[in-house]
């Protein structure tokens, strides 16, 4: 589920950028596909697991952390070109 909800943050994300360059590429029928699919991944799981949101809750601060190490170790890594 922590990967689930990495994907929509980016794809989000992702569409954002395109939107305000004014691109005509999108991503909005992924993301409503995307969307769906959570919720049904949701459902399933709280019917599944009576602690799931208390599971759900745990995973995705873990998740998080270990998102924020790996991303600044990329900024670590990278360097930006001025504009």
């Amino acid at each position: 589920m922590a990967v689930e909800l990495r994907a929509q943050w980016f794809y989000d994300l992702y569409q954002e950028v395109l939107s305000r360059e004014e691109l005509t590429l999108s991503l909005k029928s992924g993301l409503a596909e995307e969307d769906a699919h959570l919720a049904e991944m949701q459902e399933t799981l709280k019917k599944a697991d009576p602690l799931y949101a208390v599971r759900c809750a745990e995973y995705a601060d873990v998740e998080a952390g270990l998102f924020e190490k790996w991303f600044a170790a990329i900024r670590q890594q990278t360097t930006v070109a001025p504009a």
